[in-house]
């Protein structure tokens, strides 16, 4: 198991410099990557900052999200559990912003 930072994350998720580089990575090391509910914090923070400087339409930020959400549901990758305010403030932000 490997810790990423959230930056290389979103990374997995959006066509980066580098991208290519941490897939290739994980999947040569067939690493897992555990994430934190702050990780899921600011992954949806960094997709809507993506969105609010133009980098992404609003139909990109759906997807992710959507896929975010998918990814959490099947367990891919695995969400470590901290504090349920942060828990229903990351909610609250990814249904807002849907």
């Amino acid at each position: 198991m490997v810790y990423l930072d959230t930056s290389a994350i979103v990374k997995l998720y959006f066509k980066e410099d580098r991208s290519e580089e941490v897939a290739t990575w994980l999947k040569e090391n067939n690493q897992s990557i555990p994430l934190t509910r702050f990780h899921e914090l600011e992954l949806v923070n960094a997709i809507q900052l993506k969105f609010f400087r133009g980098e992404i339409v609003a139909e990109d930020k759906r997807m992710v999200l959507a896929r975010l959400s998918q990814h959490e549901e099947r367990g891919v990758p695995i969400f470590f559990r901290i504090s349920g305010l942060v828990l229903d403030s990351v909610k609250s932000l990814r249904n807002e912003s849907a």
